[in-house]
Formats: C-alpha cells, sequence, structure tokens
C-alpha cells in the first residue's frame, strides 16, 4: 500500500522466481475503513491504494499460483462484525 498496486504487483512477481521459503505480508483492509472517522479516502497520507479482504486474495492469487505455492489469506487484528481491521498472507514456496 506505501507503492502504487502495479509495482507491488511486479514486485511480487518477480519474487515468484527468487529462491524463498516463506514470504508474509500484511495489507490494511479496506473493508474497515468504515468504522474510521476519515477524512481521506485511505488512513494514512503514504497509502497509494488500499485492498479489501477480497481484492487481496484475488491479487495474491494472481500471482502465487497454487501448483507452486501454498497460500494462507486471513483476516487479523481487530474485528467488528466480523470485519477485520488487515489481512494476513503466508505464501510458502513448494518443493523447497
Amino acid at each position: 500500500e506505501h507503492m502504487e498496486k502495479t509495482d507491488a504487483s511486479k514486485i511480487l512477481t518477480e519474487i515468484t522466481n527468487a529462491p524463498f521459503r516463506r514470504l508474509i505480508i500484511t495489507v490494511p483492509n479496506r473493508d474497515f475503513n468504515q468504522f474510521y472517522r476519515l477524512a481521506h479516502e485511505f488512513r494514512h497520507d503514504d497509502h497509494h491504494w488500499e485492498p479489501s479482504f477480497d481484492e487481496t486474495t484475488e491479487w495474491i492469487n494472481n500471482i502465487f499460483d497454487n501448483s507452486r505455492f501454498k497460500t494462507i489469506i486471513k483476516p487479523i487484528g481487530d474485528g467488528i462484525a466480523g470485519t477485520h481491521v488487515s489481512t494476513l498472507v503466508v505464501i510458502d514456496k513448494l518443493g523447497n
């Protein structure tokens, strides 16, 4: 969220070919923003985008295919009515 989504996507796509065992990512969940009294669209001035939980899931699954990676995507942090403040993504490279 601290860079344009296209740049973040490009970096993650490059990482798919890098040697790693586990990658952990957290992003704000835009769905939770309704519970803040925001003066602006995003929680922080340095955010370029804030995906919803479903957008994060789709974004990650489009980059990390399940034949090479195991992904766990789940809500984390404070929650109200089943909506949580952030999204956790854990990506394990298969075959390591």
